[in-house]
């Protein structure tokens, strides 16, 4: 499955697992599943104007913006600290599990929000600010967990990731005011560290390391290396989170009630929701293969919103300018 991307890295799309191991202990593995929509990295990088695909809130805030964007490792990666802090502000206590009115509106705002420009969805915004700014998502009232140590490694990195995408413009006028852009060298020596301690993670419960060699992404254009690249820095933090030490001391994060249970009571969230909602993967396109396919992208097959309150997969979406040949036709 080396170079495919999932492209609706979602809740609904992670199945997880309990069973246990042959010395009594309980483990739990989690499987991605509904590769409908995914596409191999060759078939991204060659087609003239791949459509958009992906479950709404879950999307990167760089799709979300950009309906045009090519899709990348790094959106299926911000996917994932998506799945896990929209869980977090669900189940576990807060600074917004006091204030369910704050936290409907910081949900609607962050992860719903869209408007419609020249025949697109966009959104995005308050998403795109938090990962620029390094924001944790979920501020949990214990902050001395691993789940919020790993909260806050995401955030880290998600912020360092959209610093290398998107550097900032300098200011003549306020040049010293502004943040320079990540440093190429300091993010190849972050990165080499964390492959470096790859050989160290174990496999399973024998005491197994991987031995298989790392490479340290390269950056594929004038760009400093991401890291979001590749998967190694998004393993890194999940790994430090769990091997948090001493374990018999680990506090575990307070846990609530669905939090979201009364959400499907608001009109504005049942709008929003129904606005965003696609059918899902009965729906999907098929996998387009063959150079045909590549240089011109079949009709897509967007489906009725639904009415249940849950969250759908959004169907690939029609590139812009097929949807222009359709008018004109």
């Amino acid at each position: 499955m080396e170079n495919i991307m999932h492209r609706d890295v979602s809740e609904r799309n992670i199945l997880l697992f309990s069973y246990r191991t042959i010395k009594g202990k309980i483990r739990v593995i989690g499987l991605l599943i509904d590769w409908d929509l995914c596409k191999h990295k060759d078939y991204l990088d060659t087609a003239m104007s791949p459509g958009r695909s992906g479950t709404w809130p879950f999307m990167s805030a760089r799709l979300l913006r950009d309906p045009g964007k090519m899709h990348e490792v790094a959106d299926d990666l911000e996917s994932i600290v998506h799945i896990l802090r929209l869980t977090c502000l669900r189940f576990y206590k807060h600074n917004m599990s006091d204030v369910p009115d704050e936290l409907r509106s910081h949900v609607i705002q962050v992860y719903e929000a869209q408007e419609i420009v020249n025949g697109k969805a966009v959104g995005g915004a308050e998403k795109h600010n938090h990962m620029l700014q390094g924001y944790l998502g979920a501020i949990l009232v214990d902050s001395e967990t691993p789940l919020a140590k790993l909260l806050s490694n995401l955030a880290d990195i998600c912020k360092k990731h959209y610093l290398v995408v998107e550097p900032p413009k300098a200011n003549p006028a306020q040049a010293t005011a502004v943040a320079p852009p990540a440093d190429e060298d300091e993010m190849a020596t972050e990165l080499e560290t964390i492959a470096s301690h790859r050989s160290r993670w174990p496999l399973q419960d024998t005491g197994e390391t991987r031995q298989d060699q790392v490479e340290v992404p390269k950056s594929t254009s004038s760009r400093p290396p991401s890291p979001l690249d590749n998967h190694e820095a998004i393993m890194r933090a999940f790994y430090d989170a769990l091997n948090t030490r001493p374990t018999d001391k680990w506090r575990s994060p307070v846990k609530c009630s669905d939090q979201f249970a009364t959400f499907k009571d608001s009109p504005l969230i049942q709008s929003t929701i129904e606005r965003s909602s696609q059918q899902s993967s009965g729906s999907k396109r098929k996998l387009e293969i063959g150079s045909v396919d590549l240089a011109k992208p079949g009709p897509s097959k967007r489906a009725k919103a639904t009415t249940t309150g849950g969250l759908q997969s959004l169907p690939e979406e029609e590139p812009a300018a097929a949807a222009q040949d359709k008018e004109v036709d």
